[in-house]
């Protein structure tokens, strides 16, 4: 019988320590470990702000989306700073598919410099960390609701998804391709060094 892994989950999660500073918890999605003493983060997918120089260092610095993932084993069940929403769970062998896509979702919209509404984050329309989060969802074919989140920023936003729909009937490779795809993506998702000395905003 086919290994089929550990069991995983996707989940999104609301950093609710940012609201002071930002008006509007941080949105990010996890891939989550479902342990049997409660879900583990194993990766997040965060969506941040960057600023971009202008080409002839006169003109003012472009917000923009930067995507990008960090590593960090938090324990979910009993975490009052973090308020999370599972969405899909599974075998390893069915939910890395799907966690792959919107990584590479999210590369692409990396690439594309996506502005970032840095200076009204918490407008309806903005483009934001949730309105980043809800274009993966959509990648994934999902439908994004106001339930799933514990505030609407960004929920408004015309973000355009970036590849194609994920197709849930097509055939997954082996895990060992599949974690051989997961770590090279996650090495191209790392934070830029053009943006590292910008005010990105990374929760600790």
């Amino acid at each position: 019988m086919e290994e089929r892994g550990k069991k995983l989950g996707i989940y999104v999660a609301e950093f609710l320590t940012t609201i002071p500073k930002w008006g509007t918890p941080h949105a990010a999605l996890f891939l989550v470990e479902e342990d049997a003493d409660g879900p583990l983060s194993m990766m997040e997918l965060h969506y941040d702000v960057g600023l971009i120089e202008a080409e002839d260092g006169q003109g003012e610095a472009c917000a923009v989306m930067v995507p990008n993932i960090k590593w960090d084993i938090r324990e979910l069940s009993q975490n009052p700073e973090i308020s999370v929403s599972p969405l899909i769970g599974g075998y390893e062998i069915d939910v890395l598919p799907m966690w792959i896509h919107v990584m590479e979702d999210a590369y692409r919209r990396r690439e594309r410099l996506s502005c970032f509404d840095y200076k009204n984050v918490c407008a309806y329309e903005a483009h934001n960390c949730r309105s980043g989060v809800a274009s993966a969802l959509k990648a994934l074919g999902m439908e994004v609701t106001q339930d799933l989140f514990a505030d609407r920023a960004g929920l408004g936003a015309d973000m355009q998804v970036l590849s194609e729909l994920f197709d849930y009937h097509a055939f997954a490779p082996s895990l060992d391709v599949l974690r051989a795809q997961w770590m090279t993506l996650a090495g191209e998702l790392t934070l830029p060094k053009e943006v590292e000395s910008a005010p990105v905003h990374i929760p600790a």
